[in-house]
């Protein structure tokens, strides 16, 4: 899965000026209490004399969580005696010195029984971070742990992940925090296996959906409610998918050119891309 931009309407701007014996830093920024203690630490000023404010943003994202240009601005004013300095990016530089989600190269593997219930899956996913660390390493972690928080596997389960530095715009937050990337490989895995095998694709789903009561296998916590069989059944009632499944079935039979295909909606994905999966070799794999 490639990097991308949050794309967000404003710019990312900000500026710095003396009040007195204190700093006064404007940002459209997401997390003004931790920017507020890195603008102290890097200027070498008293938290209680730092004071960030944050304006109704023009979207973030996730963008915006990391301290960027406040220090700089905030020295600026500093060493001129407390006069007002600002910086805004423009759009070129927006996408290229701010943050961006992260790409992820994906190997995804698992294998179903003749009944359809999954017994082993795994999962490696190296992550690009860009030019400098910023939330990399959690990002992958959250994305390996949540490939194994939707569906369960009778025997093994594998995660694994690592991030690189590259020549690139540094990666952190993003909407989802790395589940977007990971729902695409593991949803198209999930339609794959159903399709090769003849499976209704929602059955096989809800027959290996995780419930209320499951022990996640790598954070040991215990899922107390659930209601993610529900949402998949709403969406099946509401979409017409049983009579819609018949009707493209029977005419897919018929039409040896024009086929009709069912789609999923936003979680269910039917065309793998940007992934690599091979569940036919997942038992010798795992």
């Amino acid at each position: 899965m490639p990097a991308v931009h949050a794309c967000h309407l404003e710019n990312n701007t900000c500026f710095a000026y003396m009040d007195g014996r204190r700093m006064v830093v404007y940002s459209c920024n997401q997390v003004p209490h931790t920017l507020r203690l890195n603008i102290a630490e890097a200027i070498g000023m008293p938290l209680g004399d730092v004071r960030v404010v944050k304006p109704f943003l023009g979207g973030g994202f996730g963008n915006k969580q990391d301290t960027l240009y406040e220090p700089l601005v905030a020295l600026a004013s500093q060493r001129l005696g407390g006069r007002c300095v600002a910086i805004t990016l423009s759009r070129e530089e927006t996408f290229v010195n701010t943050r961006t989600r992260h790409g992820f190269d994906m190997t995804i593997a698992a294998a179903a029984d003749e009944a359809g219930d999954l017994t082993h899956r795994g999962i490696r996913i190296n992550s690009n971070g860009g030019s400098y660390a910023a939330h990399t390493h959690a990002v992958a972690a959250y994305a390996v742990t949540s490939n194994f928080q939707t569906y369960k596997a009778s025997a093994v389960q594998i995660g694994e992940s690592s991030t690189v530095y590259t020549n690139l715009p540094s990666a952190a937050a993003m909407r989802g925090y790395g589940i977007p990337q990971l729902n695409f490989a593991m949803e198209s895995q999930m339609e794959d296996i159903a399709r090769r095998n003849g499976w209704d694709p929602i059955d096989f789903r809800l027959q290996n959906i995780n419930e209320a009561g499951f022990v996640d296998p790598f954070d040991k916590f215990t899922v107390r409610t659930c209601g993610l069989r529900e949402c998949v059944e709403q969406g099946r009632r509401l979409c017409d998918w049983d009579r819609k499944r018949k009707e493209y079935d029977a005419f897919n039979k018929t039409s040896p050119n024009l086929k009709k295909r069912s789609w999923h909606g936003a979680f269910f994905p039917t065309k793998s891309a940007s992934i690599r999966s091979n569940w036919k070799a997942a038992r010798a794999a795992l």
